[in-house]
């Protein structure tokens, strides 16, 4: 019955079907890499978006919250916060103060550090306040609608433009990366022509000198769960099994391995999927023999 069970489902036992594949790839920062840029054009750039690269001014504040609103007095609120400005303005610490006083949870435990922000990150009442003060001030009670705020302001980061040093390296990077993606959809449509009219002449060698792709290859490429760094995409799948590749030996792509890579491909083996030795998987043919007999049973 065993012997019976294996023929009859034989498909179950069959081991992957797999391709050796040798590849030639095409990534978008290998073209990059190779654009040569002008010291004039990449000044150019930075003075066209000089805007761009300018850093606002930051500052670092402290803060000591007394909430309103949701039944709470508006009046003893604001009452409280006078209190704590007049303890903080005599010399008391005014990180303990907000430690044991404060009812801004993200910042109380920390004595009310907001640590450095821009003038966009707070609504418009505090952000007139804090960048209205010099260091070491401190200013209150200030209403906005979380409450009183009782503010310090610690340090003043003065904003600044970037200059075109600190920046360039960046600019370069970015105009490569933009000339090389012009150049990578076509030189993606030149290799998709090549191949449609060479057909069954297409060389892999000749493709990968004409275009200089990197090449590679990957020993075990298994049908589902693909291999190496052609991945397991349905797009890479349909082409490395595809009859004109495996058993026309015909170059297959170029396929898209993602937005920045292509690949072609050919085949060097192809191992079609042999069934596996009864005797590697009798065992659980019997497990299965005896489960099906105590159901019917």
């Amino acid at each position: 019955k065993v012997q019976a069970f294996y023929k009859e489902n034989q498909a179950r036992f069959m081991t992957p079907e797999w391709v050796r594949l040798a590849y030639g790839e095409l990534r978008l920062d290998q073209l990059a890499a190779q654009i040569q840029l002008a010291g004039s054009e990449v000044r150019d750039a930075y003075e066209k978006a000089k805007d761009t690269y300018v850093e606002p001014e930051k500052r670092r504040g402290r803060h000591i919250l007394i909430e309103v609103g949701e039944g709470k007095d508006d009046a003893a609120a604001r009452r409280k916060a006078d209190e704590l400005l007049a303890k903080a303005n005599g010399g008391e610490d005014f990180a303990e103060l907000a430690k044991k006083n404060s009812e801004d949870t993200g910042s109380a435990q920390n004595g009310g550090d907001l640590g450095w922000a821009e003038r966009g990150y707070f609504v418009p009442e505090f952000a007139d306040a804090l960048f209205g003060m010099k260091p070491g001030e401190i200013r209150g009670p200030v209403k906005t609608q979380f409450g009183y705020h009782v503010i310090k302001l610690e340090e003043v980061q003065a904003g600044k433009t970037r200059t075109f040093e600190e920046v360039r390296g960046e600019i370069e990077s970015q105009l490569r990366r933009d000339r090389a993606a012009n150049s990578f959809g076509d030189m993606q449509e030149q290799i998709q022509r090549r191949l449609e009219e060479s057909g069954a002449n297409a060389s892999f060698e000749a493709l990968v000198k004409d275009f200089g792709l990197q090449t590679g290859e990957v020993e075990r490429f298994e049908r589902g769960t693909g291999g190496g760094v052609l991945g397991d995409s349905p797009e890479i799948m349909d082409v490395a099994f595809s009859t004109a590749v495996v058993d026309e030996k015909r170059v297959g792509g170029p396929v898209p391995l993602g937005e920045d890579r292509i690949a072609i491909v050919k085949a060097i083996e192809h191992h079609k999927p042999p069934a596996k030795p009864l005797e590697t998987v009798r065992a659980g043919i019997v497990a299965e023999l005896t489960k099906q007999r105590g159901s019917e049973a």
